[in-house]
């Protein structure tokens, strides 16, 4: 398989147009990724290049730390999803997210990890997961370039 046709089929699944540009919306009935990752802008109908990536990565960060699925409890029955824990932690302040998520992530660590990481280290986790699950993507951290000196 080419490059150019792996580029394609990750940025088109099924053809559909996943990125959009200003004003342009997918449609949400063709929801392609995994409603545990999704971020919130997605069930709006909208994926922000970056923004939502950068979301994707912090729930995939959680799930290798933690061995959960997502920070938040989802509940699901039959083919309705409701995301309580999105609505609980939304409406927290800063302060109390950064908390929500520290504890959680000190409590729920991988017993394989908690023994080698430092209390400062699990701060500066939190406190990016923090960040890249902020509702609005415009305060999430901007994806950037690769590291310097990074294997390629």
């Amino acid at each position: 398989m080419s490059i150019a046709k792996l580029i394609s089929e990750v940025e088109r699944p099924r053809n559909v147009e996943v990125y959009c540009g200003p004003g342009t919306l997918y449609d949400p009935e063709l929801f392609t990724g995994n409603l545990a990752a999704a971020p919130p802008e997605t069930l709006r109908g909208a994926l922000l290049p970056g923004a939502s990536d950068v979301y994707g990565v912090a729930v995939l960060l959680w799930w290798m730390l933690t061995g959960e699925e997502s920070p938040f409890e989802i509940d699901i029955s039959g083919e309705r999803a409701e995301f309580v824990g999105w609505a609980f932690y939304y409406r927290q302040s800063s302060e109390e997210q950064l908390a929500f998520i520290r504890s959680n992530l000190e409590r729920n660590l991988l017993s394989s990890l908690a023994a080698q990481l430092s209390k400062e280290e699990l701060r500066s986790l939190a406190s990016w997961l923090c960040s890249a699950l902020a509702e609005a993507p415009e305060r999430r951290p901007r994806a950037g370039p690769p590291l310097q000196g990074a294997a390629s």
